[in-house]
């Protein structure tokens, strides 16, 4: 039987793949163009949650920045 913080883990663990797939299909909904250049869909990215739109803003910033931009 599991203990009860590794049972937690596990379901944060499932959580987190939830919210990042989420968000994967909302960003190609909401962003298009470019990855220099994202343009985004407001009114959809509006209508998301708000921890799955502020994920697609970082995702689409992720992809805008240079390797050296990261912060280590």
């Amino acid at each position: 039987m599991k203990r009860p913080i590794a049972r937690s883990a596990d379901l944060l663990r499932e959580d987190r793949w939830e919210l990042y797939a989420s968000t994967v299909d909302a960003f190609e909904r909401v962003v298009s163009g470019p990855p220099q250049e994202p343009r985004f869909d407001v009114a959809a990215l509006a209508s998301l949650p708000e921890p799955v739109a502020s994920r697609v803003v970082r995702l689409a910033l992720y992809r805008v920045m240079e390797p050296e931009d990261a912060a280590p």
